[in-house]
Order: C-alpha cells, then sequence, then structure tokens
C-alpha cells in the first residue's frame, strides 16, 4: 500500500492536465496534486480524463467541493 505519489508520477499527472487545454491549475503539494478551477465542469472533466488514462499507479480523488 502506497499513500500519495512519487515526484515522477505527479510530474506525468500534471502534464497530463496541461495538454487538456482545459482551464484548471494544478499544484503539487507534498505527495498529492491540486487541482482548482472556477467551473465545477472542468474539475469533472479533468477526473474522467485522468480515470480513462492507464497509468502504472493508482489514482484516488478527495475533497471535490461545489
Amino acid at each position: 500500500l502506497k499513500v500519495g505519489l512519487e515526484k515522477e508520477d505527479a510530474k506525468i499527472v500534471t502534464k497530463e492536465i496541461r495538454d487538456s487545454k482545459l482551464k484548471v491549475t494544478s499544484q503539487i503539494q507534498d505527495k498529492q496534486i491540486r487541482v482548482t478551477g472556477k467551473k465545477i465542469d472542468d474539475l469533472q472533466s479533468i477526473q474522467s480524463l485522468l480515470k480513462e488514462k492507464d497509468f502504472s499507479f493508482n489514482l484516488q480523488f478527495i475533497n471535490q467541493r461545489s
């Protein structure tokens, strides 16, 4: 069981977020990635996009506020 993302894995995920061209920002904070945006639809789109990708590690989405 691993808690959090390794630095290299976090960079891969943030690159995918940047390549999506959605109006969100992502930050690597310790072993988490924080994604912020004005529209909840953009955040949900990012979640869907990342769930479709086949990473060699598991992702967990937490603390989404409306």
